[in-house]
């Protein structure tokens, strides 16, 4: 894997003024961070952003996943390993649907969803197996997620928040990229 830096000047004053949009801000974490392999990696590859920004990212590749395939294929990919990213999110940018959403999956995993996708994956197994409900339970989420247009919102709703809360989002430095 080969490593490179780039110099980023995020400053709050600029953020707070509305100079960037939600992805301009995002974007540099997409490039960096590393969810296919284990948690470990995730959170080396993290470790430069703040939790503001990684919850963002975090809420971003979940919608991503979710209007690509609903909550079933995000939970089966490697994306679902930032569930708890994508929850803080919502729950920070006061986006209470989404986040009942996503809260009432993760208790049907118990109150936690697995990190290790194969772990995940068996875990979802085993709650399909079950035949609880939980097919119809993804159902109901991902049409509460579609028909309240908040895969459309999302952005916005980031930038808004980035917006009146400018210092969690300051990116200023050389920061490391990977290219594998």
């Amino acid at each position: 894997m080969e490593k490179y830096f780039k110099e980023i000047h995020y400053t709050a004053e600029d953020i707070a003024a509305g100079k960037y949009e939600a992805w301009d801000l995002i974007r540099p974490m997409w490039l960096v961070y590393d969810i296919y392999k284990d948690r470990a990696r995730y959170e080396e590859t993290a470790a430069q952003f703040t939790l503001a920004q990684r919850r963002a990212h975090g809420w971003v590749y979940y919608n991503n996943e979710v209007f690509n395939g609903g909550h079933q294929q995000f939970l089966i990919n490697s994306t679902a390993m930032i569930w708890q990213e994508a929850l803080g999110c919502m729950e920070m940018v006061g986006a209470a649907e989404p986040a009942g959403n996503l809260r009432k999956i993760v208790n049907a995993f118990g109150g936690s969803i697995p990190y290790d996708r194969k772990e995940r994956c068996d875990a979802f197994d085993r709650i399909w197996d079950k035949d609880c409900g939980f097919a119809e339970l993804l159902s109901e989420c991902d049409d509460a997620y579609f028909r309240s247009d908040f895969s459309d919102m999302i952005l916005d709703q980031l930038t808004q928040y980035m917006i009146s809360h400018p210092e969690e989002f300051v990116l200023n430095g050389k920061f490391e990229f990977f290219d594998d």
